[in-house]
């Protein structure tokens, strides 16, 4: 199973307005996408890679429970970012 849940690399695309920022809704959107994941038994873990420049992003993330584990890619961040991979494992016993 593979889906994205990325803004585009593009900054004047899909940038939230600054009234909806630090809502809760990117940490929403983070946890029904987990949550949809984990409904299927055959999900070991939820991957997100993400750049470095993102930090509240990595935030939001960190806060539903990822860890950062290394270096991550992506063939559409701009030349010369740094993408990161961050993992949220199953919980045992999820169901």
């Amino acid at each position: 199973m593979r889906w994205s849940c990325s803004r585009s690399w593009y900054p004047d695309r899909e940038v939230p307005h600054p009234e909806h920022q630090r809502q809760g809704y990117a940490t929403e959107a983070v946890g029904g996408r987990v949550q949809f994941a984990f409904a299927s038994e055959r999900v070991a873990r939820v991957i997100a890679h993400i750049l470095t420049s993102l930090g509240p992003s990595i935030r939001v993330l960190e806060r539903a429970g990822f860890r950062y584990a290394g270096l991550g890619e992506d063939p559409h961040a701009p030349p010369g970012e740094q993408v990161v991979r961050y993992e949220l494992p199953r919980p045992p016993g999820y169901r």
